[in-house]
């Protein structure tokens, strides 16, 4: 039974009717969008000359075609057809294809190796297959010997036990299932066997008695070549006797390659001449013939695979026994089997979770690619050879996308067969009618109406259930099992409207996964048959703010809870045509909702495997870090973004005007590098360790994407665009803001030159502060004991790309707290601060950017922004200076620019009806009031319409509740905005650059909230036009934060957001070059009368006992060995 999917589960079994049901009660679980483990349908009937079949060659052949004539394609990626060679096959597991199980193949032979090699592959081709020779050491097991996974090696091999040493296999606990199942942490190679050669038992036995295995036996997985040797020689001999021994071509030959016919298949030797392009292969190189030594044909690997889904030499029981996973690895999509890579595919209610067995395989110039879907009957299989294969591997992952798509498209294939044999209306004795049809909201078949026996089970269901008709999901799923002409099917009863307890949902916040990213791909592209899809981006969509709230208010309350649904975005171009279009998907219910046609005025931005590079620069290719920006260019490409297609060159201005000098002279200067390799400067000696020690574990607790410390509790999100988001951030319950982001950034240079008054970006619009993140390194960009967030992202063919460890999050000292002497008592109360640090790392093209929130002990939330990174730069003449930048190298000056970040506050500061309003320090007059002068006020505003609030030095910001009143200060309770007064936009208002980023001309806004406005610059910033110049027709303005702060809102006592631009004016030092120490910014957001009193009053007092500060010189004196230790009074002993 499937318990996790449905309320009850009933079993039918009919052939046409009369039909029998069997119920069985399952656990209470509510309808959501949780797929069944296994096919939704039969294995689809294979025939070649079907329409079906006939489209699917053509299809895929096309595909292979593109990939050869463009070196590649947008969709899959680059392949080398001038040097690779490839065979590719699909195969399947039906009786009616056991002559000839292939029903598609392609063969390319490329130009270097038909001169070469004089020669054409063919089906029936040799190759040698390297790793992929485990999978028939397994399968000669099983024919040979059966399953006989629990027995211990040792039983084949008793001297195994003989072997005593250091660190010693504990070779009685390896067994025979972990040998072929890659888990019997042994070490890779045994280096005493030679491919293409017998390998002799004694030299390999010798050699491991001096091996320390890599991981205890079944704990950890791991390729170990050694591991299928040993099964080799476990087969060699005749029940254990080392003094009778087959040879291990014997073997393979009886039990497998006579039975099936696979007549080019052998042992790989020295003196082969009939392998394609033999003389390429080093046969001298170490390694197993248990794991590495056969040759084989794509025709021969279609016979293998035809009789592994078939069943034809081992029972079917066994099969499906064996082409099943047995170990988990760290990606929950990924297994291993014996000796399986096991994909597990799908994740959608419509699309079924298939384990796919596969295996694939390197040797030299050569490598192979093995993989069997048993819940589809089908297989493919890949041969190839690259001459001028070196020190990568062969990569086939491209030429298997295309095998695995084919293998998916069975799917509708089968749903359609289902359909013909089972959809439509049944009637039978007793007035028993069901109907079933097949739909496009959910697998197998819906049950529309079923009456047996005069009772409507649809209803009956529905009132045992307690719930409307209308809200029963009911479907029946074939399992396969059949009985002469009885079929029988699971079916499935869902409760469409319950509610749903927190742990068995997706949490509506959560970033997309890597299956519900496949799953909208799949969408988007079948919603395109005829065009080729180029994905700029699939985001998630977070519910309306209304049903939100209710949700997390219930979240945080422990009420249960009703689930909403997950909704993504997309934006895509059609490739090869400026046509982009953005689309929402139900992820959920796999329902594509809407696809919408952007004007031309709108262009998407950069995504995960474009870059776009407008000014160039000249890289010393001897080290990868050198400098490219010590070395500007005088000049500059013009491309056709769509066709791809060089349309003009530019020389640039190198001088104080705007003129350009055509066949400009490089002339070469010193090189000023930042990589550490490169430096000639001496790296400093005197620099001692400082560590970070924890020895009780972190104080901060997190559950998936909640984390709580000290009092502190909110959830972490993270998307293409913004990067790292915070969602529901609470204080001891209360709740403060409702969502926090870097909304915008934009970098607008000040040279003002013909192009480079063009030069600005929008890195958070036109990038993504998502898509630039670092990988963050241990012990580098983190101190401590870390925790770290990893989220998945879509590269531009709709693919889950890892983000790793993107987000990290610490604790660290930040000294004092608070304290205070008695001055008459001397008694002394100090509170260190702890501080809990969420930080994010951007490499944006030369700049890096550091973004960190800070959560203190006394409630108080700060952003810290780090510039970091190289200057952007352009070249200059020799001895010419400009007064808009620095020179910063021989020939290489640094623009002033500027950066402006919009920090998106949205706040919920004791609920969600806030205002807004700037608090001025005012000195008094001289008055009866301030007779001598030294008195002032503060004069409070409230922003009552949205619009925008300028900085001073005597004013700060605060977000008030004017609802709930502190009853200390008798004032609203507020949380106040620190930040230091900075320059704004230096452009004009009127430039391109006031026009396109609006936002930077003041530094705080205040918008009514709506669920659509999150980006302070517009949706489309990537060449954004203002909104004054002319697009296309019928043009929909998307609109920015000028816009809607243009509204004039009501804001006072309203769901509010604030926006607040910080500015870093940017004019280069000479010490910025070649890398640029951080430039640091801080943001503080501080309860102002939201408390009774500090909040950190509770936080206990600092100790040398907790602390373990030592003395400089006691540790000299330990390093030394001299001197005697010296009586020191440590912190806060009482004097009373």
């Amino acid at each position: 039974m499937h318990l996790s999917f449905s309320s009850r589960v009933a079993i039918l079994l009919f052939s046409a009717l009369p039909m029998t049901v069997l119920t069985q009660e399952s656990d209470n679980i509510a309808f959501s969008a949780c797929p069944l483990i296994g096919a939704y349908y039969p294995p689809p009937t294979i025939s070649k000359s079907s329409d079906a079949f006939s489209q699917l060659a053509s299809t895929f052949t096309d595909a292979f075609d593109e990939l050869i004539k463009n070196g590649g394609s947008e969709v899959y990626g680059p392949i080398m057809p001038n040097t690779t060679s490839f065979s590719v096959i699909l195969f399947g597991g039906s009786d009616s294809l056991r002559d000839d199980p292939i029903f598609f193949e392609y063969h390319y032979t490329s130009p270097a190796d038909q001169t070469l090699t004089n020669t054409t592959l063919t089906s029936s081709t040799k190759f040698p297959i390297g790793d992929l020779t485990m999978v028939f050491t397994v399968y000669a097991w099983l024919v040979d010997k059966g399953e006989q996974w629990a027995e211990p090696i040792t039983k084949y091999i008793p001297e195994l036990a003989r072997i005593e040493g250091p660190f010693t296999v504990p070779w009685s606990d390896v067994t025979i299932g972990s040998l072929a199942g890659q888990m019997s942490g042994l070490s890779r190679k045994s280096q005493a066997c030679t491919i293409g050669k017998p390998c002799d038992w004694k030299l390999f036995a010798n050699d491991f008695a001096k091996k320390s295995p890599i991981f205890l036996p079944d704990t950890t997985p791991m390729v170990s070549y050694a591991a299928f040797q040993l099964l080799a020689f476990a087969m060699q001999r005749e029940k254990g006797n080392k003094s009778r021994e087959h040879s291990w071509a014997s073997v393979l030959d009886n039990t497998l390659l006579r039975p099936l016919n696979l007549t080019s298949t052998s042992l790989l030797s020295a003196d082969m001449t009939d392998v394609f392009a033999i003389d390429e292969l080093k046969t001298s190189q170490i390694g197993e013939p248990g794991a590495l030594s056969l040759v084989s044909s794509i025709e021969d690997l279609a016979r293998a695979g035809h009789s592994m889904l078939s069943s034809t030499l081992l029972d079917s029981a066994l099969t499906r026994r064996w082409l099943h996973t047995n170990a988990d690895t760290s990606n929950l999509r990924n297994g291993i089997g014996r000796p399986w890579e096991v994909y597990r595919a799908g994740s959608t209610p419509i699309t079924p979770i298939i384990d796919v067995m596969t295996k694939s395989g390197t040797i030299g110039q050569y490598a192979s690619y093995f993989g069997l879907a048993l819940d589809f009957g089908v297989g493919f299989a890949i041969l190839a050879h690259d001459s001028t294969v070196e020190d990568r591997k062969l990569d086939l992952n491209v030429h298997a996308d295309i095998a695995s798509e084919a293998i998916a498209y069975l799917q509708e294939i089968a749903a359609k067969e289902l359909a013909l044999r089972y959809a439509g209306r049944y009637e039978g004795g007793n007035q028993a009618i069901a109907v079933f049809n097949l739909t496009d909201n959910g697998p197998g078949l819906e049950v529309q109406h079923l009456v047996l026996g005069k009772v409507d089970v649809r209803a009956q269901v529905a009132k045992k259930l307690d719930i409307e008709v209308t809200d029963l999901d009911f479907r029946i799923y074939p399992t396969n099992v059949q009985d002469t002409n009885k079929h029988q099917f699971v079916a499935i009863f869902q409760d469409k409207s319950a509610l749903i307890d927190a742990d068995l949902i997706m949490h509506p916040l959560d970033p997309l996964t890597s299956a519900e990213i496949a799953i909208v791909a799949a969408l988007i592209k079948s919603h395109n048959p005829e065009n080729s899809v180029h994905f700029k981006n699939i985001t998630l969509i977070e519910p309306p703010k209304k049903d939100l709230r209710k949700f997390l208010a219930a979240e945080r309350n422990g009420s249960p809870l009703s689930a909403l649904p997950r909704r993504a975005s997309v934006l895509y171009y059609r490739r090869g045509t400026a046509d982009l279009f953005t689309a929402i998907v139900d992820v959920g219910t796999s329902k594509l909702e809407q696809v919408e046609k952007l004007d031309s005025r709108y262009h998407g931005p950069a995504d995960m495997d474009e870059v776009v590079e407008c000014f160039l620069y000249a890289k010393d290719r001897s080290h990868p870090g050198s400098n490219s920006y010590d070395n500007p260019l005088p000049f500059s490409p013009i491309i056709d973004y769509i066709t791809k297609e060089l349309v003009d060159i530019i020389d640039l201005p190198i001088g104080a005007d705007h003129s350009a000098t055509p066949d400009v002279e490089y002339i070469p200067h010193p090189p000023k590098e930042w990589h550490h390799h490169l430096q000639a400067e001496p790296k400093r000696t005197d620099l001692k360790p400082l560590t970070v020690h924890q020895p009780a574990g972190a104080s901060f607790t997190v559950d998936g994407h909640l984390v709580t410390w000290q009092k502190w509790r909110f959830r972490v999100g993270f998307n293409w665009r913004e990067g790292m988001v915070l969602h529901d951030v609470t204080y001891d319950g209360r709740e403060l803001f409702h969502r926090l982001s870097l909304s915008e950034m934009f970098v607008p240079y000040g040279d003002p030159r013909t192009p480079y008054s063009r030069k600005s970006v929008f890195d958070v619009g036109d990038i993504g502060a998502g898509v630039a993140a670092n990988n963050l390194a241990l012990g580098c960009d983190c101190l401590g004991l870390i925790k770290y967030f990893s989220f998945t992202l879509s590269d531009s063919n709709g693919k889950p790309s890892e983000k790793p460890n993107a987000i990290c999050m610490h604790e660290i000292d930040d000294g004092i707290g608070w304290k205070h002497t008695d001055g008459a008592t001397k008694q002394i109360s100090i509170v260190r601060s702890r501080v809990l640090v969420l930080q994010t790392i951007i490499t944006v093209g030369n700049y890096e950017y550091i973004f960190m929130w800070h959560f203190d002990q006394a409630a108080a939330l700060h952003y810290r922004i780090q510039a970091t990174g190289i200057l952007s730069t352009v070249p200059i003449a020799p001895g010419v200076t400009v007064p808009w930048g620095t020179n910063v190298n021989y020939g290489v000056m640094a623009p002033y620019h500027q950066h402006v970040f919009s920090l998106r506050i949205d706040p919920a500061i004791d609920g969600d009806k806030n205002s807004f309003i700037e608090e001025d320090s005012i000195a008094m007059p001289f008055d009866e009031n301030n007779p001598v002068g030294v008195g002032y006020i503060t004069e409070k505003k409230v922003i009552s319409n949205s619009g925008y609030s300028e900085a001073q030095p005597n004013r700060v910001h605060k977000i008030i509740n004017p609802s709930v009143i502190n009853k200390i200060s008798g004032r609203p309770v507020a949380y106040a905005i620190h930040s230091p007064q900075k320059q704004m936009l230096l452009a004009h208002p009127l430039s391109w650059h006031g026009k396109r980023a609006k936002f930077a001309l003041q530094p705080y806004w205040v918008t009514s909230y709506r669920d659509d406005e999150l980006y302070a610059a517009g949706d489309y910033t990537y060449q954004s036009l203002p909104d004054d110049v002319p697009g296309g027709d019928d043009i929909q303005r998307k609109g920015d934060l000028a816009a809607w702060a243009g509204r004039g809102d009501k804001v006072d006592d309203e769901d509010i957001v604030l926006w607040h631009s910080i500015s870093l004016t940017h004019n280069p030092r000479v010490e910025d070059w070649p890398v640029m120490p951080c430039e640091t910014m801080t943001v503080s957001l501080k309860p102002s009368g939201f408390f009774e009193q500090n909040p950190a009053l509770d936080v206990p007092q600092s100790t040398q006992k907790a602390n373990q500060s030592v003395l400089y010189e006691e540790r000299q004196n330990t390093l030394t060995g001299l001197g005697d230790e010296k009586s020191i009074r440590v912190c806060c002993e009482s004097k009373l």
